[in-house]
């Protein structure tokens, strides 16, 4: 059997479409962000970065950096939809 023909292994053409456009989506969001919401956003989605230390290396409390990253999820969210 051709593994070219097994498209069980592999995506679709269309899956494949659908999901670089929505990295394209997610991509602009995240370009869109204000200067903090992006750097929060690396720090925790990029380095791996808990809240906590994300907090003391910006010096901001903990619950501020929960709020961005919230805010910065339903705007990806929210591009994704439309």
């Amino acid at each position: 059997m051709c593994l070219a023909q097994d498209t069980g292994s592999y995506p679709s053409v269309e899956a494949h479409v659908l999901a670089r456009d929505e990295l394209r989506i997610i991509l602009k969001s995240i370009r869109a962000m204000p200067a903090r919401h992006l750097e929060v956003f690396k720090l925790s989605k990029l380095h791996g970065m808990t809240y906590k230390d994300i907090a003391s290396q910006l010096e901001l409390s903990t619950s501020h950096v929960h709020r961005l990253i919230d805010d910065i999820m339903i705007e990806i969210a929210l591009a994704l939809e439309t």
